[in-house]
């Protein structure tokens, strides 16, 4: 070493080094997160929207519930599996309560239990309605499901209102359809359609 002045090692060593303390920084992040990664618009998307249908607590909580959609009416206790599922067939107004865990049920067509040979076929309908119509109505609840991959699409106008527009993609196999598009409200994070 000479007096009075430093030796530095040369500028591509320096470089080096400052590249591989950022590489072992960034699998430090990437060992602490667990593999996930830091949140993106997608995901910060996802969060307001099930934040304002009342958080994901709120929607875990949700023991019983009852809805219609497309003529088809829907109780369901989630807590023991009970559930009652009407439609009408015709003028035939039927009935099918079952218990969802078990597939134990009877099918009625006003009131009166349906011959043994539809029983079996009109408790797979009932639960393949079932199968569609939460998932529609529960959907949100997925959003953070592993394998669900979330992407903003971008503004999409419906109905002559434009809306951001996020996109799930669901793991093959695990929901009926395989990607969905919620169109949110942006001044209530809410899915309008």
């Amino acid at each position: 070493m000479r007096s009075g002045r430093q030796s530095f090692p040369p500028l591509w060593r320096r470089w080096r080094l400052a590249l591989c303390l950022l590489s072992l920084a960034l699998t430090a992040a990437c060992s602490v997160l667990g593999g996930r990664t830091l949140a993106t618009e997608p995901t910060r998307m996802a969060r307001q929207m099930v934040d304002a249908m009342g958080g994901r607590r709120s929607l875990a909580q949700l023991t019983c519930l009852r809805w219609d959609i497309a003529g088809r009416s829907h109780i369901w206790d989630r807590a023991t599996g009970r559930y009652r599922y009407e439609t009408h067939s015709g003028n035939n107004l039927l009935v099918v309560l079952m218990n969802l865990r078990t597939g134990v049920g009877t099918a009625y067509r006003f009131s009166r239990p349906l011959p043994a040979g539809e029983q079996q076929e009109w408790l797979d309908r009932a639960r393949a309605a079932h199968a569609h119509d939460a998932f529609w109505l529960l959907s949100v609840e997925r959003l953070f499901d592993d394998g669900v991959t979330l992407a903003y699409i971008g503004d999409v106008t419906v109905d002559g209102a434009s809306y951001p527009t996020l996109e799930a993609s669901f793991p093959q196999g695990s929901a009926p359809y395989a990607r969905v598009r919620y169109h949110i409200d942006r001044d209530r994070h809410l899915p309008v359609y």
